[in-house]
C-alpha cells in the first residue's frame, strides 16, 4: 500500500521519510483518555509516516500570519482493524498533532483518505483548532472506478499550488471534501470549481433531503387522506427543487 499512495501523491524522495509510529507514542504525549486510548488499540494495526512536505522537501514556503503557522505537512498510512469507525480514529489524530495531517486509512486492499485544517487557538498561541474534518469515501486503488480515478488523480503534488503551505493544504484538504459530490450525480469536480459555491450547493441538498425524508414519515402517520396527499404535493413539490438544484450542481462541476 506504501508504493501505491507514493505513486498516487506523487511523492518525491526527498520527502519520504517511511517511519513506524508506534502507537504508545499518541498514549504519552499526545494526553489521550481511555476510551480514546481504547480505540487505538481496538482498531489500529499500525500508523506509518510516509512524508513530510516542508520547505526542505518540496521546496514550498511555510505560511504563518495570526491564524496559521504551518510549516510542516505529514502523509500519515494508518492500517486498520476494521472498518467503521476510522472517523472517530481521525478525529483523535487530527486533534493530537499539532500540523495538518493528510491521513490514508487502509483496510484489505482499499483506502480512505482525511484532511482537517487547523487553526491557531488565539486563547493559547501554543495549541490549535480542528476546524472541520473531510473525508473520500474508501476506494480500491487498483482498481478505481472512473470517477474514482478522477480523484485519485487530483491528489497528485504536481496539481497542487505551491505558493505556500497554506495554499497547498488548502487544496488538498477541498479535494477530498469534494468527493462529497460523487454520490450526488457520479462526477468528481474540477479542481478548479468554486469550492464555497459547491459547499453552499451541497449544504442546501443535504437540507432538502432531510425534509423530504422528515416529510415521508410524517405522510405515512397521518391517517386523514386529505392531510397524506397535502404532505405528498409538499414533498413533489420540494423533490423538484431538489432536482433542479442537482442540474444546477451538474453544471459547475
Amino acid at each position: 500500500m506504501q508504493e501505491t499512495i507514493i505513486d498516487i501523491i506523487k511523492v518525491p524522495e526527498k520527502a519520504r521519510v517511511n517511519k513506524k509510529i508506534p502507537k504508545n507514542m499518541f498514549y504519552r504525549n499526545a494526553e489521550l483518555n481511555k476510551a480514546e486510548t481504547k480505540t487505538f488499540v481496538d482498531e489500529i494495526q499500525s500508523v506509518q509516516l510516509l512524508a513530510m512536505l516542508n520547505s526542505d522537501s518540496i521546496r514550498v514556503a511555510p505560511f504563518i500570519n495570526e491564524d496559521y503557522n504551518i510549516s510542516d505537512v505529514a502523509l500519515m498510512i494508518v492500517e486498520l482493524k476494521g472498518r467503521g469507525r476510522e472517523e472517530k480514529v481521525a478525529n483523535i489524530i487530527h486533534a493530537a498533532i499539532p500540523y495538518p495531517l493528510f491521513i490514508v486509512f487502509a483496510h484489505n486492499n482499499e483506502v480512505r483518505f482525511s484532511t482537517g485544517m487547523k487553526r491557531l487557538n488565539k486563547n493559547d498561541s501554543s495549541a490549535v483548532m480542528v476546524e472541520g474534518i473531510n473525508y473520500s469515501p474508501w476506494i480500491d486503488p487498483q482498481y478505481p472506478l472512473p470517477v474514482q480515478k478522477t480523484f485519485l488523480e487530483s491528489l497528485a503534488l504536481e496539481t497542487m499550488p505551491f505558493d505556500n503551505l497554506y495554499r497547498l493544504y488548502l487544496a488538498m484538504d477541498n479535494r477530498i471534501y469534494l468527493t462529497g459530490v460523487i454520490d450526488l450525480i457520479d462526477v468528481y469536480p474540477s479542481p478548479s470549481v468554486n469550492v464555497s459555491m459547491i459547499q453552499a450547493m451541497l449544504e442546501e441538498i443535504d437540507e432538502m433531503e432531510k425534509a423530504i425524508k422528515n416529510l415521508n414519515s410524517t405522510m405515512k402517520r397521518e391517517k386523514s387522506f386529505a392531510h397524506q396527499m397535502e404532505q405528498h404535493v409538499k414533498i413533489q413539490n420540494l423533490q423538484q427543487q431538489l432536482n433542479n438544484l442537482l442540474t444546477q450542481l451538474r453544471e459547475v462541476c
